[in-house]
């Protein structure tokens, strides 16, 4: 049998407070293709010391480290500013990355489970990733959702995956439903002209008889033909 791998854990997630008052996540960065003079150890000191609320990581290999960061991190602003460190990691240094929030962090006592768990669905939905900006566990747990949904009489009663066979209008729903409805965002990712994107949102609306405007509507529609 193989040995389990010891995972050294830094003394200030020790006694770091994981009471329901202080909440925390996993944050995976994957290193891809290393740059000979990527200066790796002084960009993951940075990184660290860029936000009160990035407590510290932990090193699995010299391609994988996991943060520990504050949940209220997210919720101010943390999001464009890791998405401006990608972006400079990429532009400034050539080096690409796959970073993705992961399961909450409860304790060191269960901190390999919880790696584990990440790991397993990363490697289930790799094909759903995208390198230098922000992917979320939640979304890669809702494609099993939808699998599951799909196989239900729900998803027979529907036939929503069978009408809307377009990849175009697919991937219209999955990424706007990624960006939590934002139109705005959902069309500058698409590379379309807002008004051309509501008016597919329109068409969709029509043939499906569901809202996408709606976030129930739209993500009843993610999941059943993601």
């Amino acid at each position: 049998m193989k040995a389990r791998k010891v995972i050294q854990i830094p003394h200030s997630l020790l006694n770091l407070d994981v009471s329901h008052k202080e909440g925390y996540c996993l944050f995976h960065i994957f290193f891809e293709h290393l740059q000979t003079d990527f200066e790796q150890a002084l960009w993951l000191s940075t990184l660290r010391s860029s936000s009160q609320n990035i407590i510290d990581y932990i090193k699995l290999n010299s391609h994988h480290y996991v943060y520990v960061i504050h949940n209220s991190f997210w919720t101010n602003q943390g999001s464009q500013i890791m998405e401006g460190i990608l972006k400079m990691l990429n532009d400034d240094f050539g080096q690409s990355a796959l970073v993705i929030i992961g399961s909450p962090y409860t304790g060191v006592e269960s901190v390999e489970d919880q790696i584990s768990f990440d790991l397993a669905q990363i490697e289930s939905h790799y094909w759903l990733l995208k390198k230098n900006t922000i992917n979320r566990m939640s979304h890669l747990l809702l494609q099993q959702v939808g699998k599951n949904l799909q196989e239900s009489a729900l998803a027979q009663f529907s036939n929503y995956s069978q009408m809307i066979s377009d990849e175009e209008d697919r991937a219209l729903i999955r990424q706007l439903f990624l960006n939590g409805g934002n139109i705005s965002k959902t069309a500058q990712d698409l590379y379309l002209h807002r008004n051309t994107l509501n008016y597919r949102i329109d068409r969709l609306n029509k043939s499906s008889g569901l809202n996408l405007r709606l976030i129930s509507d739209l993500t009843l529609l993610y999941l059943l033909i993601c």
